[in-house]
């Protein structure tokens, strides 16, 4: 039996070169002739997240009418011509007007190329973004002009501060380091170090004295690094600012642990997709290991075969084994247990491969127990009284030193990092 929509599905269209935005010119920019600009060898956009394709077929297509523009991006559209058959009145719009269409009930925007109607046509949000890159870039390393043009960026209106992460990663870390460099005026960065959004940043860039500098700024500028986290009251299917160093640069994680407390777990299902991504598992396998458990320890199991992993290809040991205690150090859950551990990985690791993660997990804590243990209550009060400071919106290492407690206790309550000065 055939099932009917019950909502009207159209498809969104993002022009994402200067080639594309050339092409539809007719449309997006109300243009009545074709500029043949001939940017398409620069544009690195069609590679952007990987999830778009061009949209255009061939360089030799200029769409100067809506009409032509639906024909070749919905091939299906041709047995309405073959069919002699008209649209219902109001089911399309003019492409430049799909805001109009997003405002009426029961409708829905996708990408996908099934959809046979096109709803709008508009400018990839990031184009510009990388454009201005572009420039810089070229500026940079071709014109020899990187710390003019990160002085510039400092007192650069058209960005917002909370734009800034779409820029170049190689802008970004390289402004980091102008700002850590030149020391530069705490009033004159404030608003960037408030509203920056530094998280997008944290699985591409590893650099532990810039980014730290960074986040005691800051901290100190009022900052609630609660704004960049998920919710504390469940497991999230957002990332926590811990989780996106789990796509390789897990040295960050020692900064982070000087602003917020403790990690926060995202849900089970993020974590299975990151270990699908970097290892052939059975995801049916995964997805039924330790049920019995609670979501909770499931997640931290999986965080313990992900820095495994990431050893076993070749990652500094001394780095994953040093970044794994300190997770471990600053959560206030039980440690896994040798029957939780084998039991979990029955379905996914063979017996050796399962020796290998106890054998790890028990050198990196220095114990591990048959059964579920509780944590001593001297760890319980460390974690307590970092959420306090933390909750306070203090640096943690610095209100640590406030509170005049013995020099050993004092490094055990913050985990026994090393407190990088930001003077």
């Amino acid at each position: 039996m055939e099932r009917f929509a019950g909502d009207l599905q159209y498809r969104s269209i993002p022009l994402i070169s200067s080639k594309d935005i050339v092409q539809f010119s007719f449309i997006v920019q109300k243009s009545i002739s074709y500029l043949d600009l001939k940017l398409c060898r620069h544009s690195r956009l069609a590679r952007v997240a990987g999830i778009y394709q061009r949209v255009w077929s061939s360089p030799l297509h200029f769409i100067s009418t809506e009409e032509k523009c639906r024909k070749i991006l919905t091939p299906s559209r041709s047995i309405l011509y073959t069919l002699h058959l008209d649209l219902p009145k109001g089911r399309e719009l003019p492409l430049n007007e799909g805001g109009h269409l997003r405002q009426q009930r029961n409708t829905t925007f996708g990408v996908a190329k099934t959809l046979p109607h096109i709803g709008e046509i508009y400018i990839y949000r990031e184009y510009y973004y990388v454009v201005i890159s572009d420039y810089i870039l070229y500026a940079s390393y071709s014109l020899d002009q990187e710390t003019q043009l990160n002085h510039w960026l400092s007192h650069f209106n058209v960005i917002k501060e909370s734009e800034f992460h779409q820029l170049h990663i190689r802008i970004v870390s390289s402004f980091l380091k102008h700002v850590y460099t030149n020391n530069l005026d705490f009033s004159v960065c404030k608003e960037f170090y408030q509203q920056f959004k530094f998280k997008m940043c944290l699985s591409r860039y590893e650099s532990l004295k810039y980014l730290e500098y960074f986040l005691y700024n800051a901290c100190y500028s009022g900052r609630s690094f609660e704004e960049d986290r998920p919710p504390a009251e469940a497991l999230s299917h957002e990332q926590d600012l811990i989780d996106y160093c789990f796509n390789g640069t897990f040295v960050n994680v020692v900064s982070l642990l000087k602003c917020i407390d403790s990690p926060r777990l995202s849900a089970y299902n993020v974590y299975v997709a990151h270990l699908l991504k970097v290892m052939h598992f059975d995801e049916d396998a995964l997805q039924r290991a330790g049920t019995w458990m609670s979501e909770e320890r499931r997640c931290l199991m999986l965080q313990l075969l992900i820095i495994a992993l990431k050893i076993s290809k070749g990652g500094c040991v001394i780095t994953l084994c040093a970044v794994f205690h300190l997770l471990w150090n600053a959560v206030g859950a039980p440690f896994l247990s040798s029957l939780e551990i084998n039991r979990f990985f029955s379905e996914i690791l063979n017996q050796n491969e399962r020796y290998v993660i106890q054998w790890f997990y028990t050198k990196v804590m220095g114990e591990i127990h048959e059964r579920v243990e509780p944590r001593s209550l001297k760890h319980i009060c460390r974690t307590v009284v970092r959420k306090r400071l933390y909750i306070g919106k203090q640096w943690i290492p610095d209100a640590i030193v406030q509170l005049n407690l013995p020099v050993e206790l004092e490094s055990y309550v913050n985990l026994g990092l090393e407190f990088v000065s930001s003077e």
